[in-house]
């Protein structure tokens, strides 16, 4: 009897801490009479209730949550800030397996992994209409990492608008935020070209991070090879071995353009500094016949 007074006590204190929660939550923008959050649950596959097999369900789902977050627009940014920051601390992760323990009432938790990945759905669905909430989203790369995580990619859906702040954040203090800054702008390829010149600094930066993070995003990026070429083949002299490897496989993605990069990846090969064969590769990208005068196939 015990046991069952207990798990009902749970269940009331779950209840009024729903409440509290639900009384204290800024108010939420609205769109045909349901708040974003039933919106932006239809944006990630977690928040979905339907069968994943039905693709022509599944897709009208998802355009009709589209719809609905672009129609609410920009004043659907606090809501989707506040979500990407979320995190479950111990003592709430303990009281949902407390509370999971009962059957008296049936709660649909959502993780905050679950919360921070709608919310970046939201920020895909707004796109550039979203550039305003860019220096709050950069303001979270020095944080939690799965909150860095999902601003990050919250930033990259917002469009070209995020390029300039973030080549901005290149040169912040925290290298946390230089190496995020570094892997957001490869994803965005030639349209980051104005931070190749930090980038090609960068590539000396006193933390491994960067400079791998450089390595790998410069050959993203593609850009002025006269320039980012002579930075990569410095970078195969590295003392890291991962910065070695992304720095030879960058060189490959410029292809004959690189070259002037053969003899240096060629003593890496000779020098058994390739053990993932990353140097191999490109150096039959970037120069066939030599690859094939070093018995690289």
């Amino acid at each position: 009897m015990k046991p069952r007074r207990s798990l009902a006590w749970i269940a009331l204190v779950a209840t009024a801490a729903l409440v509290t929660v639900r009384l204290l939550t800024p108010h939420e923008p609205k769109f045909e009479g349901k708040p974003l959050s039933a919106w932006v649950m239809m944006l990630h596959p977690s928040g979905r209730g339907y069968d994943p097999k039905d693709f022509e369900e599944q897709s009208r789902i998802h355009e009709r949550g589209v719809e609905a977050v672009r129609a609410i627009g920009t004043n659907a940014l606090p809501f989707l800030l506040q979500e990407v920051r979320v995190r479950d601390r111990p003592l709430k992760r303990a009281f949902m397996r407390l509370v999971e323990r009962q059957s008296i009432i049936r709660f649909r938790w959502a993780s905050a992994e679950d919360r921070r990945l709608r919310a970046v759905s939201g920020f895909e669905a707004l796109g550039p209409v979203g550039v305003s909430a860019v220096p709050a989203l950069l303001d979270l790369f020095a944080g939690d990492p799965d909150v860095a995580f999902c601003a990050s990619a919250a930033v990259v859906s917002i469009g070209p608008g995020a390029v300039i702040p973030l080549t901005h954040a290149l040169t912040n203090a925290s290298p946390i935020v230089r190496t995020h800054a570094a892997a957001a702008l490869g994803y965005f390829h030639s349209q980051a070209e104005p931070a190749i010149p930090t980038f090609i600094t960068l590539m000396r930066d006193a933390d491994f991070n960067v400079r791998l993070t450089v390595a790998s995003s410069l050959g993203h990026i593609g850009g002025r090879p006269e320039d980012v070429v002579s930075a990569l083949i410095r970078g195969l002299e590295d003392p890291s071995a991962s910065v070695r490897d992304n720095s030879a496989l960058s060189l490959g993605r410029f292809g004959p353009q690189a070259g002037v990069a053969a003899p240096a990846l060629r003593k890496m090969i000779r020098d058994k500094r390739d053990p993932m064969g990353d140097a191999a590769r490109a150096l039959v990208r970037v120069d066939p016949e030599a690859a094939a005068e070093a018995g690289v196939r």
